[in-house]
């Protein structure tokens, strides 16, 4: 087992973050950001995320999975261009 979970602030009751056991190991932040952050944590310990090449420009970066294939700078471009394309 990881030792992951998720613990509220003690003081700011709307802030949460990540431990592994004793230790934080991210930033405080509202739960739905702080469960992100927990389960990529637990994709990459499975073994779920690995090293791909964008299929754009051969950039090695972790993908979450098979149908992950682009860096985040050409899925951030592609998904420009398609809002600029319908509108």
């Amino acid at each position: 087992m990881s030792g992951l979970h998720v613990r509220r602030h003690e003081v700011h009751q709307n802030l949460h973050a990540v431990f592994r056991d004793e230790t934080r190991v991210s930033g405080w932040q509202l739960i739905d950001l702080t469960q992100s952050v927990l389960d990529r944590m637990l994709r990459r310990e499975s073994g779920r995320m690995r090293k791909r090449k964008c299929l754009c420009c051969s950039a090695v970066f972790m993908s979450e999975g098979p149908h992950n294939r682009l860096c985040k700078h050409h899925r951030a471009t592609i998904g420009r261009l398609g809002r600029e394309m319908v509108g």
